[in-house]
C-alpha cells in the first residue's frame, strides 16, 4: 500500500494488522537506511539494527500473506518487491509523475514472468457524489505520463510543442487545483 502520508501510513499499518490481522511492515522516511545513523529521535523506533532494507526483506521473505505499507519517497527506488508483490494499492498520490511510475516499477519489473498479473489499484474519494482534489492530480499524471510515454517510444527526441499561451507543468497544475478551490468547474481530463 502506497500513500505520501504519515498519518496514513501509521493508520493504514494498524488496520491492517488488527482488521485484517496479516502483518504490516512500515517503510518510511522515519526508519534508518542501512547506511544512516539511527539515533534521530523523529524516526520510529525499529528493532536495533533494523533499517528499510531489513524491513523490504522480511515482507519479501514472509511466508504467508503481507503487506508493505509505504511511500514513493522512500521506496521508489533501488527495491525490487516484483518476486512476491503483484498488487498495488495507492491510498493517494502527488503530482509527480517521475515518482508515482517508479513506485510502480517496484513491481512490475523486466524479468517477472509473463504470466504474472500486476494489479494497480488507485483510490479516488468522492464527496457527495463530486469529484475531489484526487480526481484533479489523476487527470494530471494521466497527462504527464502520456507525455512521457510519446517522448519515450518516439523516434527522434524533441520538445513537446505547446502552445505557447498555455502555462507549462507545475502551472497548469495550480491553476487547476485554484479554480477548484474556488469552486469553478474543472475537468479532470485535462
Amino acid at each position: 500500500m502506497w500513500s505520501n502520508f504519515v498519518r496514513n501510513l501509521d493508520f493504514t499499518s494498524r488496520r491492517v494488522r488488527i482488521e485484517l490481522g496479516l502483518p504490516a511492515f512500515q517503510v518510511d522516511g522515519r526508519v534508518p537506511t542501512g547506511d544512516e545513523p539511527s539515533h534521530d529521535t523523529r524516526r520510529l523506533s525499529p528493532l536495533a539494527g533494523e533499517t528499510r532494507e531489513t524491513r523490504i526483506e522480511q515482507f519479501l521473505d514472509h511466508n504467508g500473506p503481507a503487506v508493505l505499507v509505504t511511500n514513493p519517497a522512500t521506496s521508489s527506488e533501488s527495491i525490487s518487491l516484483h518476486r512476491a508483490c503483484h498488487h498495488a494499492v495507492y491510498l493517494d498520490r502527488t503530482y509527480d509523475a517521475a515518482l508515482f511510475l517508479q513506485s510502480i516499477d517496484r513491481i512490475h519489473r523486466l524479468g517477472l514472468d509473463p504470466m504474472t498479473e500486476v494489479t494497480v489499484h488507485i483510490l479516488q474519494a468522492t464527496l457527495e457524489g463530486s469529484e475531489t482534489i484526487d480526481h484533479l492530480v489523476d487527470a494530471s499524471l494521466r497527462g504527464k505520463q502520456a507525455d512521457m510515454e510519446l517522448l519515450l517510444e518516439g523516434a527522434e527526441i524533441h520538445p513537446l510543442h505547446q502552445d505557447e499561451t498555455q502555462p507549462e507543468g507545475d502551472a497548469v497544475d495550480i491553476e487547476a487545483l485554484l479554480r477548484f478551490l474556488i469552486g469553478e468547474e474543472v475537468e479532470s481530463d485535462l
